[in-house]
């Protein structure tokens, strides 16, 4: 046991050490909760929960818990080190999403009262519901707001682009709450729900007001919403939403979501605002579409790759787009359809695709952008995360952060806006060239296969995050010709901005940059548009096929 309470005590200075206010799981907790439940052959959170409720032997868990511990330190000590090429790239992509998920964690400033909803370990496994007061779910409302005036960067974008004020209408929500369930009874009674039958105004009222009548009304924007229990364990398993809160929120809403889908469509349709037919490809995805699919169109002229995702791709994904690059690499023309990616990771499109195709590297042009933000403490957490993606292209130049009359005074920004400059103070200058890709970026050997014929980008309105990204930096830099339609959105020069609300735990997240074209044009009101849009009567693949046809009757 003294070893035990050692690492307990060293876990627990660790924790007092820290600089921000995030609700944390405890380590030691979790270590003890995961051990123990291994001694008892738990593997499910319930069968966890009813031991936790049956009387304990505190001497022969206690005994047989310093064995576990010697035994996981000898198996860890024993792992094979070899790592294949499959483990190297998951590896790489997961602490790239680790950086980028610890650089979002929630910087409140001071002036903001924290208030804490108690959680206990007896907490994580009570059967009954939580209970909160009109009071504490206004109070997390208010908090959210409070931090959307901290680290909120879009209000005038979002009010030129949708009309919408958002400080009134977060008045308005407030009063909905206030006002619940008479505020909602008209929606109600449209999905067949009485007056008398409204559920009670929880936790999960409350999420689905901020989801469905704030949120709702701007989105997809600036990757801004509440985040869902299906994403629960990628982010648990990162680090960044573990306040014990959000665990039993994240809880209860599966189980909610799971037993309305069955039983209740009009309440599931209330709480979650999705038609049920929808929601069931949440639990049971369809059949996605193969990563990659290759076509030759015209021997020895024409070829084309469709790249259905960035997020993620297992390893025979980079095999796969290596090999047909070998194949095709002195046709005339490469076609890329990108039109199916909805966003994913920013280490693939770098890497596979731009590192390895660019011919003339010696002239490539540079990309330059901006990023602005609200306030230093948040302009000092991204320039760190820009930092990590300098092996992707980025850099910051010169490599510290500025003042807005700084910036302003270096470089020409003529359609920066002036309204949303005056609460924009820090920023930096970024700048985008293949020279600064770093071939080992993603730790897999990435060959150099120079296409000297002409590159098209395929894009579509579904193009967000980081697929929408890709086709901005191939536009900017001169990478490829793109053909299509204007992408969705979701550009951002780093990653979202998660937190937790104290009392409910409900999870919320939006983008904290300000991101900007060099001539200082929100890149989230001017979406970046294709060099051809598609024809009258075609598709961006056929659109593509006529330019290269004229060219060569």
């Amino acid at each position: 046991m003294e070893i035990l309470n050692e690492l307990q005590e060293e876990m627990g200075s660790l924790e007092e050490g820290a600089n921000h206010k995030v609700y944390w799981y405890k380590i030691g907790e979790t270590l003890v909760i995961m051990v123990y439940g291994l001694l008892c052959g738990l593997q499910k959170m319930d069968d966890i929960h009813d031991w936790a409720k049956s009387a304990p032997s505190f001497m022969k868990a206690f005994a047989a818990l310093a064995m576990a511990l010697l035994l996981l330190l000898i198996v860890g000590c024993g792992r094979d080190n070899e790592q294949t090429d499959e483990n190297l790239l998951s590896e790489y992509i997961m602490e790239e999403n680790m950086h980028e998920q610890k650089q979002a964690a929630v910087i409140l400033p001071v002036s903001i009262p924290q208030q804490e909803h108690t959680i206990t370990m007896a907490d994580l496994f009570a059967s009954q519901p939580r209970h909160f007061t009109l009071e504490e779910l206004l109070y997390d409302f208010d908090y959210m707001i409070d931090a959307m005036e901290y680290a909120f960067p879009y209000f005038g974008v979002v009010e030129r682009r949708f009309d919408l004020d958002l400080r009134v209408l977060a008045q308005e929500i407030r009063e909905t709450i206030v006002n619940y369930p008479y505020s909602l009874q008209e929606f109600a009674y449209e999905l067949g729900i009485s007056l008398e039958d409204m559920p009670v105004l929880d936790e999960h009222v409350l999420r689905s007001i901020i989801g469905g009548d704030f949120f709702s009304q701007f989105v997809p924007f600036a990757h801004a919403g509440t985040l869902w229990f299906s994403n629960a364990d990628r982010y648990r398993e990162e680090g960044s939403i573990s306040a014990p809160a959000t665990r039993i929120f994240f809880r209860e809403q599966e189980a909610l979501f799971r037993t309305l889908l069955e039983e209740n469509h009009a309440l599931f349709q209330f709480y979650f605002r999705n038609d049920p037919s929808i929601a069931y490809q949440l639990l049971e995805p369809p059949e996605p579409l193969p990563l990659v699919t290759t076509e030759i169109i015209e021997e020895g002229e024409i070829a084309y790759v469709r790249i259905g995702s960035l997020a993620n791709p297992p390893i025979h994904f980079m095999r796969q787009l290596i090999n047909f690059y070998e194949t095709v690499q002195d046709y005339a023309h490469l076609i890329i359809d990108m039109r199916e990616s909805g966003g994913g990771s920013g280490v693939i499109s770098p890497s596979f695709i731009m590192y390895p195709l660019w011919y003339d590297r010696d002239n490539a042009q540079d990309m330059i952008m901006y990023a602005f933000f609200t306030n230093y403490d948040v302009a000092r957490s991204l320039r760190q995360r820009l930092r990590l993606r300098e092996q992707l292209g980025y850099s910051i130049e010169p490599d510290r952060i500025l003042s807005l009359s700084e910036i302003l005074e270096m470089n020409d920004l003529p359609y920066l806006n002036a309204q949303d400059a005056q609460f924009l103070p820090y920023g930096f200058r970024l700048n985008v060239n293949v020279n600064s890709i770093n071939p080992n970026a993603s730790r897999i050997s990435v060959p150099r296969i120079p296409f000297e014929g002409q590159i098209w980008l395929l894009t579509s309105n579904r193009n967000y995050s980081a697929s929408a990204v890709f086709a901005n930096t191939a536009k900017g830099t001169g990478f490829a010709t793109l053909v299509g339609e204007q992408v969705l959105g979701g550009l951002t020069a780093t990653s979202p901005y998660y937190f937790s609300l104290p009392n409910t735990g409900i999870v919320i997240r939006w983008d904290r940059d300000y991101f900007t074209d060099q001539y200082g044009r929100s890149l989230l009101e001017f979406l970046p548009t294709p060099h051809y849009f598609n024809k009258e009567g075609m598709d961006a693949l056929e659109t593509t096929l006529s330019i290269i046809n004229a060219r060569n009757p």
